[in-house]
């Protein structure tokens, strides 16, 4: 009976370093490529940096055969008209100061309800009260006002909301 030889086994091929390089640079520098085997590099590197910038407010075109513009978007669609908002010229409104400051106190500074009794946006009125309402005087008078209610109810047994006893 023969003894049967053991299967070769293949090796893989060797592989020389010269021979690895392009391969390594490859994958270092893949995020260069578009994603394609064809290797069409993205322009990243300092040939593609920028050399001198135009004048600000101003879209001059480079000079120069060497020099490559890309448009990324159209530059006076894209430039916004500002426009002033409705909240300033609420703000400014002759007696909103005082009917704000009212009805501030009578809400007890429920935002939600303060805005649904002067008719404007929730936000407006936060911004309001952040900006215009706490840097005013009239911020002192409903502080001291809040602080003279808390001690009336600090021990009563009436609800806040209703004046239903309990």
């Amino acid at each position: 009976a023969s003894i049967s030889e053991p299967a070769k086994k293949k090796r893989k091929k060797r592989v020389s370093v010269l021979e690895q390089i392009p391969r390594l640079e490859y994958e270092r520098d893949a995020w260069k490529y578009a994603g394609s085997d064809e290797r069409q590099p993205l322009r990243v590197g300092s040939q593609y940096q920028v050399r001198r910038l135009p004048r600000v407010g101003t879209y001059e075109v480079g000079e120069g055969k060497e020099h490559i513009q890309d448009q990324i978007w159209n530059v006076p669609s894209s430039v916004p008209t500002l426009t002033q908002s409705k909240w300033h010229d609420w703000a400014n409104e002759t007696n909103f100061a005082d009917q704000f400051h009212t009805k501030i106190i009578q809400s007890r500074k429920e935002m939600p309800l303060l805005a649904s009794k002067i008719d404007k946006p929730m936000e407006f009125c936060l911004w309001y009260y952040y900006h215009k309402y706490k840097p005013s005087r009239r911020y002192g008078i409903l502080k001291k006002f809040m602080r003279e209610k808390k001690e009336v109810e600090k021990n009563s047994d009436e609800c806040a909301l209703c004046d239903d006893g309990g």
